[in-house]
């Protein structure tokens, strides 16, 4: 855990020096996007899709204290969803882990679905989010319902956003490299 937590911090901390540093190279042309661009606020909602990978190091419940291999504590997901000025709501369709993928014994009940509704600020060049998450996997036994809540940055080039979130999914706290590609 300390070493998940103190990754997420180095990857904030460097963010937060680059947007600094790019911030004030650049102070000037960006003063005058930010003018140009507060006048032409769209009302449309646009449509992305990303790619995510969640990893942990482990599970934490009680004393059963277990670290697990990448195969066992990685989460891969696609995400489908809509933004509108500074909200994106979205939904998500992943799997529980690598363990077993495309065996005979892979099954519904390793997958699941989620959705989320993430409110966004930007932070100069990046652009900072609050993610809010519900789901469920698909086997719909009782008690498993997962709540997900979190934190990230994100850098947009053109179509294509590439960004870093640090999550707590179902008591389980994650690093999420994702990129997205807006339409």
């Amino acid at each position: 855990m300390k070493n998940l937590l103190l990754g997420a911090l180095l990857l904030l901390s460097t963010l937060t020096f680059g947007q600094k540093r790019h911030a004030g190279i650049n102070q000037a042309k960006n003063a005058l996007a930010i003018e140009s661009d507060s006048t032409n606020v769209s009302k449309k909602w646009s449509k992305y899709v990303a790619i995510g990978l969640s990893v942990s190091n482990g599970n934490h419940y009680g004393d059963n204290d277990n670290e697990y291999t990448f195969q066992e504590s990685a989460y891969p997901s696609v995400e489908f969803g809509f933004s509108r000025e500074n909200l994106s709501l979205s939904g998500v369709i992943g799997r529980g882990n690598f363990q077993g993928l495309g065996s005979r014994t892979d099954g519904i009940g390793n997958y699941y679905w989620e959705v989320k509704a993430t409110p966004t600020f930007p932070l100069g060049v990046v652009t900072a989010s609050i993610i809010f998450g519900v789901g469920t996997y698909f086997n719909n036994q009782v008690g498993n319902g997962v709540i997900e809540y979190g934190s990230g940055i994100s850098y947009t080039v053109n179509k294509f956003t590439y960004g870093v979130c640090y999550t707590n999914w179902d008591g389980i706290d994650y690093i999420t490299p994702n990129i997205s590609y807006g339409f």
